[in-house]
């Protein structure tokens, strides 16, 4: 059991709706020790729910009857904006789920069927952001409840408060799993550093990479397989970037490094000695007793003069990783 998963977190209230009775019943047995469980199998019992109490957590399953998953977030974001909201589904939808994200409609996804390590991962994560908005609305009453004239206390309560700030921005641009940064960060910082290369001139290269065969690990080892895949890739990525460098998950298994201040010919150096790196990776064991074999593929652009947005060097770095899976996979391909 995680050891974020303390007693603390019995004060979190987490509602749970999904109308597989089995489902509900497995998730309340897992998160009862740890959590203040609530069920719902139906829009209708939510909603009687959420009108009642107050949730730090709700998960919802995305293929309730009508009205739906998604509109039951919608309604918590609009009653309960402080509630983490996650959505769960066994059908992913790519466009519809970036569109929630980025609309602030949901906080976090997982695709069914989910481990429990997954779930307690996930949940562990944003338990921790709860506790921390915990912590910071109780320090801000007691704030306002104190003397104006203790300013030394005052100036004391306010660092701690922006140390919490601090690890809640944190939190809010990191993937949960891998610890590298998430989609979100990555594309304010593709904005940030292609326009510093458009005003003063400095090369910028994007590598992305993509895990060959993955789907395979997941469908024929499970999920917890490929989840220890994935975190043992991000942390071999870390050791080839420098500290200017930004290695995010866009994804599934797709990686992305911003790498400012460089050429696509360099981009392709260290492009190669990631992918060569990854391809040595023997800590991942298959139940055979065996190292399974993990191999990337990789395409990298250049910001070009004339490209509008991050959109097109973009564009050109997925093509390019296509082409490395044509070619038969395990290879980087630098865009022409």
């Amino acid at each position: 059991m995680p050891e974020q998963l303390n007693a603390e977190n019995a004060k979190l209230a987490i509602l749970i709706v999904d109308d597989e009775p089995a489902v509900r019943f497995s998730f309340s047995q897992l998160l009862g020790p740890y959590y203040d469980v609530q069920l719902a199998g139906s829009f209708s019992e939510a909603r009687c729910h959420i009108d009642a109490r107050q949730f730090d957590i709700a998960l919802v399953d995305d293929r309730l009857p009508e009205p739906g998953g998604v509109e039951l977030i919608a309604l918590l974001r609009a009653v309960s904006p402080r509630t983490v909201r996650l959505l769960m589904s066994a059908w992913v939808d790519h466009e519809r789920l970036v569109k929630a994200i980025n609309e602030g409609q949901v906080n976090g996804f997982l695709e069914k069927p989910i481990s429990p390590g997954r779930l307690m991962a996930h949940l562990s994560q944003f338990s921790q952001m709860c506790g921390l908005i915990r912590q910071r609305d109780h320090a801000v009453h007691q704030l306002e409840l104190q003397n104006l004239a203790l300013e030394s206390l005052v100036a004391e309560r306010t660092r701690q408060l922006e140390s919490q700030n601090k690890q809640l921005e944190r939190l809010a641009t990191r993937d949960p799993l891998t610890g590298l940064y998430n989609r979100r960060y990555i594309e304010e910082k593709l904005e940030e550093e292609t326009a510093r290369s458009r005003r003063y001139g400095p090369p910028l290269a994007v590598l992305l990479l993509d895990l060959d065969n993955f789907k395979q690990v997941n469908d024929t080892l499970g999920h917890p397989v490929g989840d220890e895949v994935l975190v043992t890739v991000a942390e071999s990525l870390r050791k080839d970037v420098r500290q200017v460098d930004a290695v995010g998950r866009m994804g599934g298994e797709e990686f992305i490094v911003v790498l400012p201040n460089t050429s696509a010919a360099a981009a392709g150096v260290l492009g190669d000695r990631a992918r060569g790196r990854v391809s040595r990776i023997d800590s991942v064991i298959k139940p055979d007793g065996t190292p399974l074999s993990i191999t990337v593929s990789g395409g990298i652009a250049q910001f070009e003069a004339q490209d509008q947005s991050p959109k097109e060097m973009l564009e050109r770095a997925d093509k390019a990783l296509y082409q490395a899976k044509r070619e038969g996979k395990d290879r980087v391909v630098i865009s022409p």
